[in-house]
């Protein structure tokens, strides 16, 4: 039982530690890009609010790029409405950090019936989360169709040409404590100062290169997490058979 349960264990293990170093590799490449503008240093370089950004590059708004919406909590008198296993899955920040890049599993759901009662806003799949409140910058793309509370933002991009991993680099790597004093940032954001979030913009070409290059990172990240998953499962159902003699 223990060398079943162990090989399944160290295969997990090693899938985490792949994609934290896979991780750490395409943080590397969005710094390289569009943080020290490695690639663009050959080219013209102009002012902006944030400092010197190439040539042809926009500083925008968060709101500007995306359209945000914010989750909601139904009044916890109804148990009928939550469950933990039937309806949408309900994200909670909690959820957001014992996740990796992509969020599949929550602790909790919604019944179809109060997410319309309560017009719940929808995550559709492969959509950058955020939480901003208690627990400020936990970043997150959703895997299906889903929901969250009231403390995390959902950035449904406008324009298809910016890449997911894109947004989810520049939320991950962003310094939070630029958005209020250090002792009060967990009460001082709120979805307002989200939608003002200054970022780089860059070309449209220049975001397709970047796409092509950071895709099959961000790819194998997710294989290993559904892998992850799937391990975990085989584990929890062979522990209790394997303990009964029933295997």
């Amino acid at each position: 039982i223990s060398q079943i349960l162990s090989t399944i264990d160290d295969k997990i293990q090693n899938n985490l530690a792949i994609n934290k170093t896979l991780e750490e590799m395409a943080m590397a490449l969005y710094k390289h890009w569009f943080v020290d503008f490695g690639p663009f240093q050959d080219g013209e370089f102009v002012e902006s609010e944030l400092g010197l950004i190439p040539e042809g590059w926009e500083v925008k708004k968060l709101k500007d790029i995306c359209n945000i919406t914010i989750g909601r909590t139904p009044p916890r008198k109804e148990p009928k409405w939550f469950s933990f296993s039937e309806g949408v899955k309900w994200i909670s920040i909690k959820d957001i950090g014992n996740s990796g890049i992509y969020i599949s599993a929550t602790s909790e759901c919604l019944s179809e019936e109060a997410v319309k009662k309560f017009n719940v806003p929808i995550i559709q799949p492969n959509t950058v989360i955020l939480s901003f409140k208690l627990t400020v910058g936990r970043v997150a793309i959703s895997t299906e169709r889903m929901i969250s509370n009231e403390a995390i933002a959902h950035l449904n991009r406008k324009d298809e040409i910016i890449p997911v991993e894109f947004l989810y680099s520049y939320l991950k790597l962003f310094d939070y404590n630029t958005l209020g004093s250090t002792s009060s940032i967990a009460t001082a954001v709120n979805s307002q100062t989200i939608k003002a979030m200054k970022i780089i913009v860059p070309k449209h070409d220049v975001l397709e290169d970047y796409r092509i290059k950071i895709f099959s990172l961000f790819q194998e990240i997710k294989n290993n997490q559904n892998e992850n998953q799937t391990l975990t499962q085989l584990r929890n159902t062979l522990l209790p058979k394997l303990i009964s003699g029933e295997i």
